[in-house]
């Protein structure tokens, strides 16, 4: 927000006749960069000299690299100031009660944590509907392809889980046995962005990705003339009606 803004949020802050204080994050040229951060902070300085110093308290916190400006704003929450003003355009921290801090250039949004929402893990039984994702055991099936996931109980940990995914998940594919990432799997698949956090995994209790239903399988996938003891089927919702 520019030093217009935050003089009227001052304003009213101070319709209350309390004192308010105010804290500044810099960005990584620090306060004396005679460029924006310099001009911010001496915006705040001369804000402070009208108003008075018995109602305005002023402080800044100096930001030498991007990993300084989410534990800078916390201190400032910790510390309850009541207004934080920024120079980087897009910060957010996460807040108690699942709840976040969101600053878009001279925005701040206060809203639920919609990405913790999103999150699912659930242990895998007999049968699990996700997302219209139909995930179910069977005891004999003939097709072979990546709706079919075939386990030898000694090559994984239970309890099975079903869960999204999450950063950094990656899947050790069979027959290749190398790494690739869950993203761009669901990239290369062209599933809708707004799918993939919610798209079920099937994991084991070391949390080793073993199925991508319909997608892809991992090195822990037994083929049909391999050793097994389990047989998962994966459908989509309005297949089975």
């Amino acid at each position: 927000m520019d030093e217009l803004e935050v003089f009227d949020k001052i304003k009213i802050g101070l319709a209350s006749d309390e004192k308010i204080s105010v804290g500044m994050i810099t960005d990584v040229g620090g306060v004396h960069d005679e460029s924006f951060n310099q001009s911010s902070w001496e915006g705040l300085q001369s804000i402070k000299e009208e108003i008075g110093e018995d109602k305005l308290y002023v402080n800044y916190l100096e930001s030498t690299q991007d990993s300084d400006y989410k534990p800078n704003i916390e201190q400032f929450v910790e510390e309850e100031y009541d207004l934080i003003n920024s120079t980087k355009p897009n910060v957010k921290i996460n807040l108690p009660k699942n709840y976040i801090a969101k600053k878009e250039y001279n925005k701040i949004y206060i809203e639920q944590n919609k990405e913790q929402e999103k999150k699912y893990k659930y242990i895998l039984n007999d049968k699990l509907i996700i997302n219209d994702i139909i995930i179910k055991k069977v005891d004999k099936e003939e097709k072979d392809d990546n709706t079919i996931c075939r386990l030898n109980s000694k090559d994984i940990k239970f309890p099975l889980y079903i869960r999204n995914r999450i950063d950094g998940d990656y899947i050790i594919l069979k027959g290749l046995n190398k790494k690739k990432k869950v993203k761009d799997i669901f990239i290369e698949k062209k599933i809708p962005k707004e799918k993939r956090d919610k798209y079920p995994l099937l994991t084991d209790a070391n949390n080793n990705i073993l199925w991508i239903p319909n997608l892809k399988k991992s090195k822990y996938i037994s083929k049909k003339d391999e050793i097994y003891d389990i047989i998962l089927t994966s459908s989509k919702k309005e297949e089975n009606k």
